[in-house]
C-alpha cells in the first residue's frame, strides 16, 4: 500500500448539527489515511501487508505508526519525516455518524516522493496487489505505476476525493494499467469533467477510463450500493443492506477496497469480490475507528452471504 498515513480527529455531535455555533458532542482521535486503512483491514484478515508512507518527528506520527504496527502491517517502509508533522484529517460528523465536512492536512506527503518510491522498488515486485491513493502526487504516482508496469503485480487506485480525483487522469495511460479503480459518483464525475452523474450514466462515464487503461471501475453509491464496470462492457449492480447504529462512516471506502482485494486473493472474481468487499464496508460503519480492529475472515464471510446478489 502506497499512500496516506495518518491521524484522524472526527468529532461527532449529540443532537442534529446546528451551523454557526458549538454544538455538544463527542470527538475520537484514531489513526487513519486511505493506504494505511486498507493495509490495516488487509491485515486483519491475514494478508501480509507493507505500507509505504511518511509521518512527521512527533507525537501524532508515533502513535499512526504504533496502532499501524500493533495490527499486524509491516511498517519498515515508513519514513519519519524531520521537523514535519504528521497528515491530519479533521471530520464533523452528524448525530447519524454521517459526514457534515472534513478538512485533511497531509503536506507531510510531499516527502512520499518517486526516488523514495522507487527505493522501494522490492514490495512493488514482490506484491500480487499494489495499492495507491490519489494523497500521492502526479510524479510519485506516475513512478509507481511505471514501477508495477514492469511487474506482474495488479495495481488498484483509490481517488480519495473530489479534490484530489483529478490529479489522476493525466496519469492513467495504457501502458500503465490498473486493474480496479474506486471512485464515489462525485470522484468519477470530477475525473471526467462532468457537472453530475446519474445511474444510468455511469456505464458511459467509465469509457474514458477504460480508454486509459482501467480494467474495472468500481463506482461507489453509498446506500444505493455500487457499480461494477468492467472494460469488456459488462456492468453489475451490487446492491447493499440498510445500516443501523452507524458509528462512523469514515474508512467505510477503504475497508470495502480492503475486503474486494482479499477476495481476489481468495480466487474470487470482480463480483464476488465486490460483495465481500461490500460486506467489511458495512462492518467498518460500527467501528469507532477508522478501521475495524475486529475485522477478519470468518465477520466477513458471515456478514457477505447477507449482501442480495448483484444484478
Amino acid at each position: 500500500m502506497i499512500g496516506g498515513a495518518n491521524a484522524d480527529v472526527k468529532g461527532r455531535v449529540d443532537a442534529p448539527l446546528v451551523a454557526g455555533t458549538s454544538n455538544p458532542g463527542h470527538t475520537t482521535l484514531s489513526a487513519g489515511g486511505v493506504a494505511r486503512n486498507v493495509a490495516e483491514s488487509l491485515a486483519h484478515l491475514g494478508v501480509h501487508t507493507a505500507l509505504v508512507s511518511v509521518v512527521g518527528d512527533d507525537a501524532l506520527g508515533r502513535f499512526v505508526l504504533a496502532h499501524t504496527a500493533a495490527a499486524g502491517v509491516d511498517i519498515g517502509a515508513v519514513r519519519t519525516v524531520p521537523g514535519g508533522a504528521t497528515g491530519t484529517y479533521a471530520a464533523i460528523l452528524d448525530v447519524d455518524g454521517s459526514l457534515v465536512a472534513g478538512v485533511a492536512s497531509m503536506r507531510v506527503l510531499d516527502a512520499l516522493t518517486a526516488d523514495m518510491v522507487r527505493a522501494h522498488a522490492s514490495l512493488v515486485r514482490d506484491a500480487r496487489w499494489v495499492m495507491l491513493d490519489a494523497n500521492l502526487s502526479p510524479a510519485t504516482l506516475t513512478a509507481a505505476l511505471d514501477l508495477a508496469a514492469r511487474t506482474s503485480s495488479a495495481v488498484a487506485v483509490d481517488p480519495v476525493s473530489v479534490a484530489k480525483a483529478t490529479r489522476l487522469m493525466p496519469v492513467l495511460h495504457t501502458d500503465r494499467p490498473i486493474a480496479l479503480l474506486t471512485p464515489n459518483r462525485e470522484e468519477l464525475a470530477a475525473m471526467i469533467g462532468a457537472e453530475a452523474l446519474d445511474d444510468a450514466e455511469l456505464p458511459d462515464a467509465c469509457r474514458p477510463l477504460h480508454a486509459r487503461g482501467v480494467e474495472t471501475v468500481w463506482v461507489r453509491l453509498g446506500v444505493s450500493g455500487s457499480v461494477l464496470c468492467a472494460a469488456d462492457g459488462r456492468v453489475s449492480r451490487i446492491p447493499t443492506v440498510p445500516a443501523t447504529d452507524i458509528a462512523d462512516v469514515t474508512g467505510a471506502g477503504d475497508a470495502a477496497l480492503a475486503g474486494y482485494l482479499w477476495a481476489t486473493l481468495r480466487g474470487h472474481g470482480a463480483v464476488a469480490a465486490a460483495r465481500y468487499g461490500t460486506a467489511a464496508a458495512l462492518r467498518t460503519l460500527h467501528a469507532s475507528g477508522s478501521a475495524d480492529d475486529h475485522l477478519d475472515p470468518d465477520v466477513l464471510a458471515t456478514l457477505e452471504r447477507t449482501i442480495p446478489e448483484a444484478s
